[in-house]
Order: structure tokens, then sequence, then C-alpha cells
């Protein structure tokens, strides 16, 4: 089976963070699934996107461009490769965002993986828009069905809705035409299927078990580390966590903060620890390589995920697969992650309660064994659990007669559902 992945988002030399559990799920397709040869396309992934609102920045990634204008094939083994054929990006709203260069980027892309790798049986998009529009596009022109796996939180973005709150038909039409589309959470699914997106599959995120797996700890014994790993945006819930850790650390001096990534607020939350009198108990890594990630959990005793939304909540069972308790709000994706044998869920946005839960946990940690922790990771989200479900869904895909399928004729704002 010839698998072409098409990513919205994928690891970059200057963002290795972005997109890193897509291109974990496509190495262990390859690596565990039997016969399975994977083609990961790329048009450069953002490299060369150009911002009007950073106009020295988008010289300097012009200059870039024209200095490395060339395609690399990336052979990751015998049966993988990674294809990227860099063009210019902008903004999809000014002047289509250069989606025709996306297309002939991946086209040329598609028919360079079928000499590699022979023929492509089905097309995977990940995120709707634009992987998904591309997938559709590759789907009509060379006639292969294709599935699309939504990763958008909250979905859909503000800009993906029209003003009555229905999605923009480049994002609805390629659902509508796809042969199966997968959401990683239940709570995903309910809103893919609020918003008319037809033939919902649950599937989760995978995370790798080898990297992310339990080791000692080697901090001090006495404090007890709650790690947090995220953007250091608003919908990561950050200000809530500083305060919930202040009235923890009332009851529990011993509790620590260690909080990873980088992101606007920084410097804002810095402040609000220094207010709350709790600067010398939280640390501030920065931005974290995945490489150096698992160390990060494994030197924790539980895992803490204050967000507003979530999708699925990837850092939530990458702790797991550590052996880590979790703590978590009720935000989307974690309460199909989390029971009460592994973590605690609490009410979105409430303090008071995300600071019990720390409490609670810090003195009761013989609750959450390790060892079930990791067998019921072991069971749900390991590479094997989750690749094959993607096999499945791959085989009956195509399985299907092509003549079954639909696809979505786009005439600007108009999308229209005709069959072929």
């Amino acid at each position: 089976m010839h698998v072409f992945i098409v990513p919205s988002w994928y690891p970059t030399k200057d963002e290795p963070i972005k997109g890193c559990f897509l291109q974990e799920e496509a190495h262990a397709l390859g690596c565990i699934g039997k016969d399975t040869r994977i083609s990961v396309s790329l048009h450069g992934t953002g490299t060369y996107l150009l911002d009007p609102r950073s106009p020295i920045l988008s010289m300097r990634r012009l200059r870039g461009f024209w200095d490395a204008r060339t395609r690399n094939v990336e052979v990751l083994a015998h049966n993988i490769i990674e294809i990227d054929r860099p063009i210019l990006e902008w903004s999809p709203w000014l002047v289509g965002g250069n989606t025709q260069g996306m297309v002939k980027s991946h086209q040329a892309n598609f028919i360079e993986a079928e000499q590699i790798h022979g023929k492509v049986d089905i097309i995977h998009a990940h995120v709707g828009y634009p992987a998904g529009w591309i997938a559709w596009q590759l789907s009509r022109k060379f006639r292969r069905p294709f599935v699309i796996t939504e990763h958008m939180g909250p979905f859909p973005w503000r800009v993906f809705r029209k003003a009555d709150g229905s999605l923009v038909d480049r994002l609805s039409a390629p659902f509508a035409a796809s042969a199966g589309n997968v959401a990683v959470s239940p709570a995903l699914a309910n809103e893919m299927t609020r918003h008319g997106i037809p033939r919902i599959t649950i599937i989760p995120n995978l995370v790798d078990e080898e990297r992310f797996s339990p080791v000692p700890r080697v901090h001090a014994e006495e404090d007890f580390v709650f790690f947090s790993l995220c953007h250091l945006v608003a919908q990561k819930g950050l200000e809530e966590l500083l305060r919930a850790t202040a009235r923890a650390m009332a009851e529990i001096p011993s509790i620590r903060l260690v909080i990873g990534g980088d992101g606007l607020l920084r410097e804002a939350l810095k402040i609000l620890a220094h207010d709350l009198r709790i600067s010398q108990r939280v640390t501030w890594l920065g931005s974290v390589n995945p490489s150096s990630a698992p160390g990060h959990y494994q030197n924790c005793d539980a895992f803490i995920l204050a967000s507003r939304a979530e999708t699925f909540g990837v850092v939530c069972t990458e702790a797991l697969a550590c052996g880590k308790p979790v703590i978590a709000t009720r935000c989307g994706g974690p309460e199909s992650i989390l029971h009460e044998r592994n973590g605690i869920l609490v009410r979105n946005g409430d303090v008071d309660a995300l600071a019990a839960a720390m409490v609670k946990m810090a003195r009761n940690p013989e609750r959450f064994p390790a060892e079930q922790i990791r067998h019921d990771f072991l069971e749900r989200f390991s590479r094997s659990a989750v690749v094959q479900q993607l096999l499945a869904l791959y085989r009956s895909v195509i399985a299907e007669p092509q003549t079954d399928r639909c696809s979505v004729k786009h005439n600007r704002s108009v999308a229209q559902v005709v069959t072929y």
C-alpha cells in the first residue's frame, strides 16, 4: 500500500515543533504498517510565507526562496520519503494565497512519488485547508481516493466561518468530496458533525512509546513537580494555571511548576507569577526542542494542562506514555484521554478546582501507579494501536468502488456535490 501524505503543518528547521506529531505518525505508518510505502508531500510548509505585517522578515524569506528554490527528496527509510518542493506563500485571503502554486507543487511531488514507490493507493491530508483542498485537487486529477484528518482547534477557526457560522467553501468542499474524514477526538467529531461534515471516523493522535517512556526521577525528593508544555498564548489558560499554583502552594509549599514553551504572553505571565509571589517556585524553560521533551516529562511528578480549548491534547498522551498522571481541564480533547486511574479532569476556567486537583494529586501520588498509566496508554495511543486503525481505514476506502465516491465541483463561492 502506497500512502501519499499531505500535511498542512510539518516541522521545519526554524520551527521544529510545528506539526511534529504528523511527522511521527508518517514514520510510524512506514515502520509498523506491513508492506506500506509512505511519501510525505511538502511545499515548504510556511518556510517562505510572506506576511505584509512583517516586511523585513518577508524580504528575508523572499531572498531565501530564490537561493533555495529546488525540490529536495529526503529518504528516511527504504519505504519512507519526504518530497519538499517549496513555493512562496501568503495569506489565503489575499489573491488566493498562491493555492494554485501549492497544487502544482504537490502534483509534481505525486508524480515523483509514484516514480520512486509505485502507484499511490490513497491520499491522506491533515487539516481541511490547505491540505484537504490540495488532496481533493490531486484526487480529481489522478483519480485516487483521499481522506482528511482534522486537527484544527477550536474547530473551525474564525477565518473559516461565514457570517452565518457555516463553513467557507474552501473548507467544506474537500470534506464533502473525501472518501472519509477523521476526527482525533469525540469532541472534535461532534463539532464536525454539527457543521454537516459526513463520513467521520474517530482515530486519536499517536505517541512514540519508545521515545516517551518511564524512567526514574532525578530531582530532589521533597519537591512535587508539575510540568506543563504549551505555546504561551491565551488559549492555553496559563493565567488560571499560575493562580491555581499559588493557591495550591499555600497548602503544599513543596509544589513546583515547570513551564515549557514560548509565546507572546511570556513576559506578562512572568509578571503575574511575581505578583502572586511564586516566581521562585516557577521555572520557565522557553521553547522546548522535540528531542528534549521526553526528559522533561520523565523528571516531573505530574503533568498539567489548563487549556481553554483543545482538539486532542497530545501533550497529555506524551505524559501518560512516561507513566505520569495528568490534570487537565474539560476543554474538548482531554475528556477522551483521562479517567480516574490516570488523572483528574476539572471544569474549564475554574481556578479553585484546578488548585484542589493539584493538592489532591500531590498528597496522593500512590493513586496513580505509573505501570497502570503506561499500560493504558499502550493500549490506546501507542504507534501500533493507532496505526492499525489508520490501516483499517485505508483498506476500507481502497476497497470501495471508485464510482461510488463523490466529487465536489467548486465554482468560486458555490460548492455543488455531484457523483462520478
